[in-house]
């Protein structure tokens, strides 16, 4: 009894021992199942949280703007309705502003066309040596350089002229062959004066027809200007055989002869120097007129079908940057100013068409010379010599309109009127002595510096009638003063 008794202690001894065991290795597993659940839970609390707070946001900015939007809405309907500003004349005065009346004109789309300059022959000389010598500088002058611009007969050098006997024993064969011929029409003028003073009274006693005497007075007519002519001749190779016989009495006896600028231009070639000797007909120098430029421009065929090309052009070179663009939304830059133009004139077509493009190109001339010696033609003078920068190979463009067919009526505005809002252009109107109304316009051309906008049609907020006030200038006080919303006005 007593080994069962132990038996059955030490048996739930080792069951409560194993039962132990058992629970030591099972709590770690569940507290760290506890542990991972909380975890969890927190985190999920967290971004719960979190994408809750994103919501809130989210919708007090949607809120925030919808708000913003409504009052644009509201400023742009109020701004759309009426477009007024009003100023007093104090004020007008004090910001400077200052309003042009719209000019009424008829406005016809323009085709830009392109061209290029090229050499001038009819203003190009050449000058040659008239005679066989050596080159040299004229008395208080010097020897032209290249660029050098000189004048209608101004001297620009001179020519050593040397002669020889034969050229002394050819000029007196000349003279003496001219006297012959001299004495043979003073022979031949005295006969005829004979026969014709006879002829003349048989006819007044009407022995033979009035024809032999008008044929007489016909053969005496001839006969004087021969004798006349030959006169000349004798006169022309008296004086070249004096002008040597001036020189001293040797053989290859020389002088001096200046010769002179033919034209205005610019020195172009230097094809003779200093003491150079020089045949007759050899080049010295090329002179260009750069103020007379000649232009090849190319036009397409399309609006040579109404009437032909255009007599006269407006042709200007190029501008640096991009020109701006015509339409709505075209606000110009600041440095895209036209150049200034020079009117062209019609000289004929051209020798050939363009083998690329098949336009038909025209030759037109420019004249920026200018006549007098007032005040006023020489500031012309040298404003032309500021503008004659055409050279030979610069490319230029002008404006060419399409016909008068498509014209269109509208108005012109000062430059300084146009302005820019959100891409669009507009101008101001003077509608009262206080008050100003916003315009949009839309852009069709420009005319030197001037802008060409639509005409306005009925009482739309657009456009532009003829005879309105248009602000000219510090316009944009006014678009500051309407767009103004919410600020506070400083002066």
């Amino acid at each position: 009894m007593m080994a069962w008794c132990c038996g059955k202690a030490y048996r739930d001894n080792c069951l409560f021992e194993f039962r132990k065991k058992l629970i030591a290795k099972e709590t770690p597993m569940s507290l760290r199942l506890l542990t991972i659940a909380i975890k969890w839970g927190l985190s999920l609390s967290l971004l719960s949280g979190l994408l809750f707070g994103l919501y809130l946001v989210r919708e007090r900015m949607q809120t925030e703007r919808a708000g913003e939007e409504s009052e644009e809405k509201t400023a742009a309907q109020q701004r759309g309705e009426n477009g007024l500003v009003k100023l007093e004349e104090e004020e007008t005065e004090r910001y400077g502003l200052k309003t042009e009346r719209a000019r009424s004109v008829r406005w016809c789309p323009h085709r830009t066309v392109y061209g290029r300059v090229v050499p001038n022959p009819q203003a190009t000389v050449e000058i040659r040596s008239p005679l066989a010598g050596t080159l040299q500088a004229a008395r208080g002058t010097v020897w032209p350089a290249l660029g050098q611009r000189v004048r209608a007969g101004e001297t620009i050098g001179a020519l050593n002229v040397r002669v020889g006997p034969e050229v002394r024993l050819d000029l007196q064969n000349k003279l003496a062959d001219a006297r012959i011929r001299q004495r043979g029409a003073e022979e031949e003028v005295q006969i005829e004066q004979d026969r014709a003073k006879s002829l003349r009274r048989v006819t007044s006693q009407e022995i033979i027809a009035r024809s032999e005497l008008d044929a007489a007075l016909i053969h005496l007519a001839q006969a004087r200007t021969q004798l006349a002519t030959a006169k000349a001749s004798v006169e022309l190779w008296q004086q070249a055989l004096e002008e040597i016989e001036k020189r001293t009495g040797k053989a290859d006896s020389s002088w001096s002869l200046s010769f002179m600028a033919p034209a205005d231009g610019e020195v172009t070639e230097v094809a003779g120097r200093l003491g150079m000797v020089v045949e007759a007909g050899s080049p010295i120098l090329t002179l260009v007129d750069f103020r007379r430029p000649l232009f090849r421009l190319d036009i397409p065929p399309e609006l040579l079908t109404s009437g032909g090309p255009p007599q006269h052009i407006d042709v200007r070179k190029p501008s640096a940057s991009p020109l701006p663009l015509s339409g709505v939304v075209a606000p110009p830059s600041p440095t895209a100013e036209l150049s200034e133009s020079a009117k062209a004139y019609l000289v004929g077509p051209a020798s050939r068409v363009d083998p690329v493009s098949q336009f038909v190109s025209y030759w037109y001339e420019v004249r920026l010379t200018s006549q007098g010696s007032s005040a006023a033609a020489r500031e012309s003078e040298e404003k032309n010599t500021r503008r004659s920068l055409y050279r030979p190979g610069m490319q230029v463009i002008a404006e060419v309109k399409t016909g008068e067919a498509a014209a269109q009526p509208a108005v012109t505005v000062a430059a300084g009127a146009v302005l820019y809002h959100e891409g669009r252009p507009l101008v101001y109107v003077r509608i009262e002595p206080e008050k100003f109304q916003r315009r949009e316009v839309c852009l069709l051309g420009r005319e030197g510096d001037r802008w060409v906008v639509s005409v306005r049609q009925g009482n739309l907020a657009i456009g532009v009638a003829p005879d309105e006030a248009v602000v000219s200038r510090h316009a944009q006080v006014l678009l500051s003063k309407e767009f103004l919303v919410g600020g506070t006005e400083n002066d």
